[in-house]
C-alpha cells in the first residue's frame, strides 16, 4: 500500500458512498487509476466489502509544533506529500494534529521520523491508536 491507497481508503471511510471519478478528482488522478487501485485493494483483502471494513491499516496522530516563522500552510503542504491526508491546525500545546495511517507500525515510524526531520518542526508528540469506536 502506498500514500494514494491509504488516502483512496481515507476518503472512502469518510464517505463509502464517493465515486471513483470524485476520489480521482480529489487525489488528480484518472478514474481507471483508482478503479485499478481498488481492485488490488479487494484482492488483497484490504477492502472487504464497500461499507469500507478496513484492515490491516494501523494510525497514529501526531501532535506538532512549529517555529513561529514556519507558515502552517506551508507545513500542512509538506505533511501532505508525505502522505498523511488528514492535517488539523489546532489550539493548545500544538498547532498541528495530524492522522498517520500505514500497513504497519514500521511504516508509521518512518513516516513520524521525516516529520521530526522537517525543517520548522520543533516538537512531535505521537499517539498510537489502540481501537476506534
Amino acid at each position: 500500500m502506498d500514500n494514494i491507497d491509504i488516502a483512496i481508503l481515507t476518503h472512502l471511510r469518510d464517505n463509502a458512498r464517493k465515486s471513483n471519478s470524485e476520489i480521482a478528482g480529489h487525489l488528480d488522478v484518472s478514474e481507471g487509476t483508482i478503479r485499478k487501485r481498488l481492485k488490488k485493494l479487494e484482492d488483497k483483502n484490504i477492502i472487504k466489502r464497500y461499507t469500507i471494513d478496513v484492515n490491516n491499516v494501523f494510525a497514529a496522530l501526531v501532535g506538532i509544533q512549529f517555529a513561529t516563522n514556519t507558515p502552517a500552510k506551508d507545513l500542512a503542504a509538506k505533511l501532505k506529500s508525505m502522505g498523511l491526508t488528514r492535517i488539523y491546525e489546532v489550539t493548545g500545546r500544538y498547532d498541528i494534529i495530524a492522522i498517520v495511517e500505514k500497513e504497519d507500525p514500521t511504516a508509521i515510524n518512518n513516516v513520524l521520523d521525516e516529520i521530526r526531520a522537517t525543517r520548522g518542526v520543533i516538537l512531535t508528540e505521537s499517539f498510537t491508536v489502540l481501537n476506534s469506536h
